[in-house]
């Protein structure tokens, strides 16, 4: 008989796959969610949802999406569990003493009891996988996977197996109901009590195991207790253990430290209740669970104000679940599209994802040929003949599927190598083609500064040159100047003595003989009054005065010259008269151009 996992029934054919993965949506109404709203919420708050699903929620309201993932959830399994979930310590033991006296291989007895674990580990991880695949409430399995990863133990450290199938009812139980109650019946939980040595805590030797993970990982977070918390803690937990025969939890009090304890701040005969519920009125241990909440459903990088918001409001609502999910899925950072497709899907939900997602059958057993044809046609190579052996001896599915997984993952691992191989390849051919153009760049560098210097030398040069030549020539005519300057001084100055001459011995003693003659003149001819003789020799004496005046300020240059010309003029005119005035302007010329 073959069991099976998951979905009953097998794809009609390859091609029935891109309508799976792929589906156009048909035309319908206008929904108030979109396909890619409505897919985010259920890849984020379920396991691979088929197309069909994610129509079914498209055409909800959101918020009333999420009251359906959050209205009546399931708190127990749908899926029958195991027979031996319910087989006590003592029994197990029993059996495996009584079946290690029959089974020997040579000569030597058969570990039994390890062998029972393993069969009964491969059992309940088959059971799990199904009740994953068939729930009608995939938001619950998440939870409960949440819960095992955050309260972690294992099979093969606690080895009695029906604890394992407790704990996992336990998570289940309250996976959306009460953090406050989850985390007290975790300190009872026989599984966890196994998993952190709690089992061997007595008040003269506390073991810290139990008591570190639950202030490290379950509550606070690293950095908000020191060693002396956990150490008090470790004694309230003490007494605190199993009863071997039936596997439950049990409490002895004669193991119990009940003395006076201080924890986080707080003194008294501390139980192990009494530290829970100082870790719950602790605003931390609120905002650790909020912060792996929301790296698990929304991004991996928390905003604190949101986290401090949703804590408080979780905390002061007394740990219940559903509000808290209800807050978190309708906040914008869940929404917000820049947070789709931002998280890592762990192996678990990879798998049964991919399962749901194309409706596979998983078959739990399968005949050793079979799987030993799959192996083959998987790498499409003949399977190396220890391999065969191995894969031959195989007696379950479970082992079928892991094998599966473990080809693909080889030849994806192949396949990344060769990749890499190629992109290193490229890289080297890259890094080589850089290399060969820095150096052509460098020597084009070279070349082109080597000749800017030339040019500019050859500029400089030309500018030395032209400048020289500019010097030499702006010397010549400074002394060109200074000659041209000194001849001109020089001539005026000849002019200026020579008109000063000239009006000192010439002018100026003709002027005294028409004054002479004058006075001489007066006196011959008093009675004829021919001139005015006052007027007359008033005139005269006056243009003598002007010319001794003028030849005071008769200077060298060209100022003087000019002076000395305009001074020529005025004498010429109150020499001659008013009245004859071209007579006074030729003399005035002429007196000009001696200047």
């Amino acid at each position: 008989m073959v069991a099976r996992l998951g979905r009953r029934h097998v794809l009609s054919g390859a091609a029935a796959l891109p309508s799976i993965l792929f589906a156009t949506r048909a035309s319908q109404a206008v929904s108030s969610m979109g396909f890619d709203e409505a897919r985010h919420l259920l890849m984020r708050t379920g396991m691979g949802p088929t197309p069909a699903e994610i129509r079914s929620t498209e055409a909800l309201d959101y918020s009333a999406a999420i009251d359906r993932l959050l209205g009546k959830v399931r708190t127990q399994a749908q899926t029958p569990g195991p027979g031996w979930v319910s087989e006590a310590p003592n029994a197990i033991r029993a059996r495996a003493q009584a079946q290690a006296a029959k089974d020997t291989v040579d000569g030597k007895p058969v570990q039994v009891a390890q062998k029972i674990v393993q069969e009964y580990g491969r059992e309940l991880r088959a059971w799990w996988v199904e009740e994953m695949l068939a729930t009608d409430q995939p938001l619950v399995e998440r939870m409960t996977l949440f819960w095992h990863n955050h309260f972690t133990s294992s099979v093969q450290k606690v080895r009695y197996v029906p604890a394992m199938y407790w704990q996992n009812a336990l998570f289940r139980r309250e996976a959306l109901g009460n953090f406050a109650t989850l985390l007290r019946e975790v300190t009872r939980d026989p599984a966890m009590l196994i998993y952190l040595d709690g089992v061997r805590s007595v008040a003269r030797q506390p073991n810290e195991n139990f008591a570190r993970e639950l202030l490290e990982l379950f509550t606070l977070g690293e950095g908000h207790y020191s060693e002396a918390d956990i150490k008090n803690a470790a004694r309230a937990f003490t007494g605190w253990t199993i009863d071997r025969e039936t596997g439950r939890f049990h409490f002895n009090a004669q193991f119990h430290d009940d003395g006076e304890k201080t924890f986080l701040g707080q003194t008294g005969r501390f139980s192990g209740d009494d530290v829970v519920r100082i870790l719950l009125s602790h605003p931390r241990t609120a905002e650790t669970i909020v912060e792996k909440l929301w790296r698990e459903f929304v991004s991996l990088k928390p905003d604190p104000s949101d986290v401090q918001r949703l804590a408080a409001s979780f905390r002061n609502g007394g740990y219940e679940m559903k509000p808290l999910m209800r807050a978190m899925l309708l906040s914008a950072p869940f929404r917000d599209p820049a947070n789709r497709a931002g998280l890592i899907k762990s192996p678990v939900d990879l798998i049964v994802g991919t399962v749901h997602l194309l409706g596979l059958p998983v078959l739990l057993d399968d005949l050793p040929g079979v799987l030993l044809h799959r192996a083959e046609s998987a790498q499409r190579a003949p399977v190396p003949k220890p391999l065969q052996d191995a894969l031959l001896a195989v007696e379950d599915a479970e082992s079928l599927f892991s094998y599966d997984l473990l080809v693909r993952h080889e030849q994806v691992i192949e396949i990344v190598r060769k990749l890499f191989a190629k992109g290193s390849e490229r890289s080297a051919q890259a890094q080589g083609e850089l290399t060969l153009k820095s150096a052509r760049l460098v020597n084009q560098s070279a070349i082109l500064m080597g000749a800017c210097l030339l040019l500019a030398l050859i500029v400089a040069i030309f500018t030395v040159r032209a400048t020289a030549t500019l010097s030499r020539r702006l010397e010549w005519q400074a002394g060109e100047l200074s000659r041209v300057s000194w001849h001109m001084l020089e001539n005026q100055e000849s002019a200026a003595r020579r008109f000063s001459h000239e009006l000192h011995d010439e002018l100026g003693q003709s002027l005294t003989a028409v004054k002479a003659n004058l006075v001489a003149l007066s006196a011959a001819h008093a009675t004829l009054k021919i001139l005015d003789d006052t007027d007359a020799l008033q005139t005269i004496d006056r243009v003598g005065s002007q010319i001794r005046d003028l030849l005071g300020r008769v200077r060298v240059g060209a100022d003087a010259a000019g002076d000395l010309a305009v001074g020529a003029k005025i004498l010429v005119r109150l020499a001659v008269g008013e009245q004859d005035d071209d007579t006074a302007l030729a003399l005035g010329n002429c007196l000009e151009s001696l200047g």
